[in-house]
C-alpha cells in the first residue's frame, strides 16, 4: 500500500544520532538502513554540493527499501552558478548518475539562488519544461519578489501549476531577516 505521505528529514548521515536514533555501534554504512526503518523519505541535499559517485548511488539503492523515496536537490552548478542557462549537459549528467534510483525518487528539488528574481521567469520556464517528464519536481525560490503576496508570486504559482510542478514551502523568517537588515543599513 502506498503511503498517503512520505515523512523524512534533511539527510540521514548524522553521526550525533548514534546511541539515540541509530544504534550506539552504528557504522556510517548502517545509517541509511537504520534511518529508512523509521522514515519513508529523505532530502538528498548532498547532490547540491557534488554528485555522488556511481558506486555510492548503487549502494544507496541496495541499502534503502523499495518503498523509500529520495528527494534529491539539483546541483548548485545548475541552479546557482549557471542559473539554469546552458546547463543541459550538467542536468543530463545529474539524472544519469541517479538512474539506479529512478524508481525510488520523490520530487527533485530545484533551489534557486536568492538573486534569481521574477525577471528570470522565462529562464525558469524553459529549464523546467525541458526536464524529464517521468519525475516530479518542486521549486524553492528565495528572492523576495516571489513572496509579494500578489502578482509575481501568483505568476510563479500559476506557471508551476501549468507545468504540473510544486513549490517548496519553508520558513522564510531567517531568510528575510537578513534582507530586512541589509535594506535598513
Amino acid at each position: 500500500m502506498k503511503p498517503a505521505f512520505y515523512l523524512g528529514c534533511q539527510g540521514w548521515a548524522y553521526a550525533p544520532w548514534r546511541g539515540n536514533f541509530f544504534t550506539r555501534a552504528a557504522r556510517r554504512e548502517e545509517f541509511l538502513p537504520q534511518y529508512a526503518s523509521v522514515f519513508q523519505a529523505v532530502e538528498g541535499n548532498t547532490t547540491f554540493y557534488a554528485l555522488p559517485s556511481a558506486e555510492t548511488v548503487v549502494r544507496w539503492a541496495e541499502e534503502a527499501p523499495a518503498h523509500f523515496r529520495f528527494c534529491f536537490k539539483f546541483p548548485r552548478e545548475i541552479s546557482h552558478e549557471r542559473q539554469l542557462v546552458g546547463a543541459e549537459a550538467e542536468t543530463r549528467r545529474f539524472f544519469e548518475r541517479l538512474a539506479p534510483l529512478a524508481d525510488r525518487c520523490g520530487p527533485f528539488f530545484l533551489q534557486l539562488h536568492d538573486r534569481f528574481g521574477a525577471n528570470r521567469m522565462d529562464d525558469l520556464r524553459a529549464f523546467l519544461a525541458g526536464l524529464p517528464r517521468e519525475f516530479s519536481y518542486a521549486v524553492e525560490v528565495r528572492h523576495p519578489y516571489f513572496f509579494d503576496g500578489a502578482t509575481k508570486e501568483a505568476a510563479l504559482d500559476a506557471m508551476l501549476g501549468e507545468l504540473g510542478m510544486d513549490r517548496v514551502n519553508f520558513d522564510t523568517r531567517v531568510l528575510f531577516k537578513s534582507v530586512a537588515k541589509d535594506t535598513a543599513t
